[in-house]
């Protein structure tokens, strides 16, 4: 019978596991798996800050990640002035917003930003 989700040990990892349709989530290799959330397996590889302009920010992956990007923006209120990562890009309309674009299938990506931005690239897209 195949297991299709595992919660628990795996080999001699721990955490979620989950395959597609008529395969093993016990003995897949972890590219065959749908999800993948273990220990050893780190999400978020790298966390950075792109300046105004358009950046091209090293990966070496070979397969595209996925990345989260966070507008630098002033708010100003009668209440409150606040400066600093926002959330998500562009935060309103009038804001030049960020854009990342994943570069020959994850070995870089070009960011772009009327702003400045921070970015945070995590291992895969949860498909």
């Amino acid at each position: 019978m195949v297991k299709r989700v595992i919660i628990g040990k795996r080999g001699t990892d721990y955490g979620l596991f989950i395959s597609p349709p008529g395969v093993d989530a016990d003995t897949a290799s972890p590219d065959q798996l749908l999800v993948n959330l273990t220990l050893a397996v780190s999400q978020i590889v790298m966390i950075g800050i792109a300046p105004v302009g358009s950046n091209v920010v090293p990966l070496g992956f070979t397969r595209s990640p996925y990345v989260l990007l966070n507008t630098f923006q002033v708010l100003n209120n009668v209440s409150y002035s606040f400066a600093g990562r926002v959330r998500p890009s562009p935060f309103d309309v009038e804001a030049s917003g960020a854009t990342a674009t994943i570069n020959s299938n994850g070995l870089s990506m070009t960011v772009n930003s009327g702003l400045g931005c921070g970015f945070t690239v995590l291992n895969q897209a949860y498909t």
